[in-house]
């Protein structure tokens, strides 16, 4: 792909609960092939567009409860 290609798509911030976003992580991640016409926005701090993805979407699905949360307790 040229550079001028890359520059007529839209490059967005990645969002985990974005529905769109994670089927596009998905298809990337199972096929290799991108979104034809979804780009992220690779932020700081990160290596590649993919690893990104995995660490937003891991760390969106393990947030804290907003609810009570009660103490596990080990049965014997």
């Amino acid at each position: 792909m040229g550079i001028l290609q890359t520059v007529h798509k839209a490059h967005v911030p990645f969002d985990p609960e974005n529905e769109t976003h994670r089927a596009a992580f998905w298809k990337l991640r199972t096929t290799g092939i991108q979104d034809i016409e979804l780009r992220f926005v690779l932020e700081e701090g990160y290596g590649s567009v993919i690893t990104m993805m995995q660490d937003k979407i891991a760390c969106h699905f393990s947030k804290q409860p907003t609810g009570k949360v009660t103490a596990l307790r080990r049965t014997k």
